[in-house]
């Protein structure tokens, strides 16, 4: 007899809020991202401080880049994930999982859904969920809090199945890697880096004169 696992639980928008954050910190992107506009930041930074620029135009664009970043993917998406479940009762209503070999099960009140593994692309975990990323877009996920297990052992149990059946899934193949999927997007942040950079240089090379 082939293993099951049922559970059950009621979304929040604590939830939605919290693994956006989560997820957005295990993207390449945006460890990506964040290694170039900190690099630029400390550009800026030094700019100021080494050569007395008082925050002239060129560093102190330098430095916005970080801040801006960091509020947008830690604070307004988050808030605007949280508007969306506020307006949205299919996002907060209860929802029965059962997971097997075959793929997964869910109920609630408004639908049912069955999906097998070839779906999923990989099981995320977090100190207070899983998340199971879609093989079409790995922007998008399914969330399992780990309140909704009744025991440790309920939870290791969807651990082990859950990434066994995804690996084990026929037909499942690995997506092109983030840096072919985002070439486009990786040239015109090098740019732009680039530019910046230019642009500080030639604010510093004007101070010393």
């Amino acid at each position: 007899m082939e293993p099951s696992l049922s559970f059950r639980f009621i979304p929040t928008k604590e939830d939605f809020i919290k693994t956006t954050r989560a997820y957005q910190l295990r993207r390449t992107e945006t460890r990506t991202l964040l290694v170039i506009f900190s690099f630029l930041f400390l550009m800026g930074a030094i700019g100021s401080i080494v050569f007395r620029l008082n925050l002239s135009l060129g560093p102190l664009f330098t430095m916005l880049w970080l801040p801006l970043y960091l509020l947008v993917i830690f604070v307004m998406n988050p808030r605007m994930i949280g508007r969306q479940v506020d307006a949205n009762e299919r996002l907060r209503t209860e929802v029965t999982w059962t997971v097997d070999a075959q793929g997964v099960h869910l109920a609630s009140k408004f639908a049912q859904v069955q999906m097998d593994w070839r779906s999923f692309q990989a099981l995320v975990e977090t100190r207070e969920y899983f998340l199971l990323t879609y093989s079409g877009d790995k922007r998008k996920y399914q969330i399992v809090p780990k309140r909704a297990f009744a025991s440790d052992a309920e939870l290791s149990a969807f651990r082990e199945l859950v990434s066994i059946s995804i690996v084990k899934a026929p037909g499942a193949k690995a997506g092109p890697s983030w840096f072919v999927r985002n070439r486009v997007s990786i040239i015109i942040y090098l740019v732009l880096a680039v530019l910046i950079v230019i642009m500080v240089v030639a604010n510093l090379a004007k101070s010393s004169h």
